[in-house]
C-alpha cells in the first residue's frame, strides 16, 4: 500500500507548531511497519528553514492555475528515512514565515495553498506505483481531495486513491489567527468543509 502525506510543514525544512511535529513523527513509524510512505510539502524558504544538500536540484512541474500553466520545481530529500518531495515556487513560498506574521495570515494564503494543493495533485500523477491513500493535513491541503473529485476525477493514476483532509488543531488557532472572527475573514479552514 502506498500512502502519501500532504502537509504544509515538516522539520527540518519548516515548522510553526504541532502540525510539523505530527508530520515528522507518524510517517517514520508507518515506514517501520512496512508502509510505502512519502511526504509532499511546500519548500518554504524562511531564514531558519532547513537547507537542502547541494546537488539535489529540482525537477520541473507544470501546475494549472488561473487558466495558465505555472512552473514549479520539485526537490527531493528525506526526513526520518521517509522520502520528501518539496514543491518550490518563490512567489508563494519565499516568505519570512509559513502562514504570515503572528496574529495575521498573509492575504494571499488561500491562493498559495490552492496552488500547493494543485501542485501536489500534479505530482501525485507522476508516482509509480500510484498512491492508494492520500492524507491531507489541515486547511492548507484541504482542497486536494476536492480537486481529485472534480478536475482530476478521470485521471487513471489518481482514480484508485482515497484522499481525506484532517484537521489537527482547532481552526481558530490555525495560521496565526486570533479567533473565529479571523477565520470568517480569511476563509482558512473552509476547504475542510468541502474535502
Amino acid at each position: 500500500m502506498r500512502v502519501v502525506f500532504v502537509t504544509s510543514e515538516i522539520p527540518p525544512f519548516s515548522k510553526s507548531g504541532p502540525l510539523a511535529e505530527f508530520s515528522a513523527a507518524l510517517p517514520p513509524q508507518l515506514a517501520r511497519l512496512g508502509v510505502d510512505i512519502s511526504l509532499i510539502v511546500p519548500r518554504h524558504r524562511m531564514p531558519d528553514g532547513g537547507r537542502l544538500e547541494a546537488g539535489s536540484g529540482p525537477s520541473a512541474l507544470s501546475v494549472p492555475m488561473n487558466g495558465d500553466r505555472v512552473k514549479a520545481g520539485v526537490y527531493t530529500a528525506g526526513a526520518g528515512g521517509v522520502p520528501v518531495f518539496l514543491v518550490d515556487h518563490p512567489k508563494y513560498f519565499l516568505r519570512d514565515r509559513i502562514y504570515g506574521p503572528a496574529g495575521a495570515g498573509y492575504l494571499d494564503n488561500d491562493e498559495r495553498f490552492i496552488f500547493f494543493s494543485r501542485a501536489a495533485t500534479e505530482l501525485l500523477m507522476t508516482f509509480d506505483p500510484p498512491a492508494d491513500v492520500i492524507h491531507c493535513h489541515d486547511w492548507p491541503t484541504a482542497f486536494l481531495p476536492v480537486f481529485l473529485k472534480t478536475h482530476y476525477r478521470d485521471v487513471p493514476a489518481l482514480r484508485r486513491a482515497t484522499a481525506h483532509a484532517r484537521q489537527l488543531r482547532p481552526i481558530a488557532l490555525s495560521a496565526g489567527s486570533s479567533g473565529p472572527a479571523r477565520e470568517q475573514r480569511s476563509g482558512n479552514g473552509a476547504g475542510l468543509k468541502r474535502g
